[in-house]
């Protein structure tokens, strides 16, 4: 699956779980982040140069390898 724009979708709106693990990307800072989306928002430690406002793009982790 590749980045979806967070105009198109969020991530609590394809899933029935309200908090997720997700791959974001900041436009503004020109990076990308491993963080959780709760409530509507995503969520980083802090210290972290990004916000939710400057995230524009979104996908979900991959899955584990497996054993």
């Amino acid at each position: 699956m590749g980045w979806i724009s967070i105009k198109d979708f969020k991530p609590d709106q394809r899933s029935e779980n309200s908090q997720k693990n997700v791959i974001c990307y900041a436009s503004e800072y020109k990076n990308i982040y491993i963080t959780q989306y709760v409530n509507g928002r995503f969520k980083f430690e802090v210290g972290t140069q990004a916000y939710s406002d400057v995230i524009t793009h979104w996908m979900p982790l991959p899955e584990p390898p497996k054993e």
